[in-house]
């Protein structure tokens, strides 16, 4: 995984963006009722680069709380999204319990930086 402490604010901001977009997709995919192997193979690869940067932020060397406020809201989001989104197994039947998932790991990740981050490139 790169070295996200040497990423800028922007590169941050459009990394979380990136994110929130194949989320916001994979919500309309499932709302639409897209085929079901294709939602669950992008809900499995989301869920999984989720748990990759939680593990990553699990190393405490690996924190990027104090290089800036845009990288202390994307890893206080990332944790949360991992901890919370992405409830229901990989496999599991394309229904509401998925779409609310990954709803939850939507909010999760976007929370911090719309609330204290989005204004502020320190």
């Amino acid at each position: 995984m790169e070295d996200l402490s040497k990423f800028t604010s922007k590169q941050i901001k459009d990394r979380a963006i990136d994110y929130h977009m194949r989320l916001q997709k994979l919500m309309q995919m499932i709302s639409n009722q897209f085929e079901s192997t294709i939602i669950q193979g992008e809900y499995a690869d989301l869920k999984q680069r989720f748990q990759d940067e939680l593990r990553y932020f699990d190393v405490d060397k690996h924190s990027i709380m104090d290089v800036s406020t845009v990288h202390n809201c994307y890893q206080s989001g990332v944790k949360e999204a991992a901890a919370r989104g992405f409830s229901v197994k990989s496999n599991a039947p394309v229904d509401v319990r998925m779409l609310h998932a990954v709803m939850d790991a939507d909010d999760d990740l976007m929370y911090y930086l719309n609330e204290y981050g989005t204004n502020n490139d320190q």
